[in-house]
């Protein structure tokens, strides 16, 4: 019988196949790993956005003595800001058609509006004339950050307060972590602002990240 006529079927042997799967995990872990670094780099950024929305508002009041968005020189930027809608997002919305700020959007009139404090700052070219309110106000996990004022519940008191809108809780809570140096919600410079004016606890973990807003309280604590 001619043997060399049989063909022989191949195939992985327990070492080649284990020698794959370690590829397999090593490329998966990689890919994890990689997607962590992008999120916590966007989260870096966020935290840098706000930071820099500060440092425009310390800005504008060296060079007018006002906060931006104060027309009425009661020393609180803009309108008192509602809490945040269950998703984090803003319960008002911002200009969106008047890219020249002095259109009916500077403090001319002896009140503030929502849009005063972009829209002063966009005056005093801080930010940029050529595009709108709404746009101009986008942070890099493309939610809104804006200048504003909030309201403690009990007390009455005001405070200045930057709110980022739209981030998912996480990011919140690591600003949180490296702002206040503890991931509270309720104390500090850094508050959860889904839920009430003046701050909230973090809710409990999900499998499905929330999107959240924080206020930064930059001048004064409550």
């Amino acid at each position: 019988m001619n043997k060399k006529g049989i063909n022989k079927q191949g195939g992985f042997t327990l070492i080649e196949l284990a020698v794959a799967m370690v590829i397999i995990g090593i490329l998966l872990g990689a890919i994890l790993k990689g997607q962590d670094m992008i999120a916590n780099a966007r989260g870096k950024t966020v935290l840098s956005d706000l930071k820099g929305m500060e440092a425009l508002v310390w800005t504008f009041y060296d060079r007018k003595g006002t906060f931006p968005g104060d027309c009425d020189g009661d020393g609180t930027m803009g309108v008192d800001e509602a809490v945040a809608t269950a998703t984090g997002s803003p319960a008002a919305v911002l200009d969106s058609t008047d890219t020249d700020p002095t259109a009916n959007l500077d403090c001319t009139a002896g009140a503030d509006s929502i849009d005063s404090p972009l829209a002063d700052m966009r005056e005093e070219k801080l930010l940029p004339w050529g595009i709108v309110n709404s746009s101009v106000s986008l942070h890099a996990a493309n939610g809104q950050i804006r200048p504003t004022f909030i309201t403690h519940g009990t007390s009455g008191e005001e405070r200045n307060a930057i709110i980022l809108y739209d981030i998912p809780q996480w990011m919140g809570e690591m600003i949180d972590a490296n702002i206040d140096g503890e991931i509270s919600g309720t104390t500090g410079r850094i508050r959860y602002f889904d839920t009430d004016p003046e701050g909230a606890a973090w809710p409990a973990r999900v499998q499905t990240d929330l999107t959240v807003a924080v206020a930064y309280l930059f001048d004064k604590e409550f």
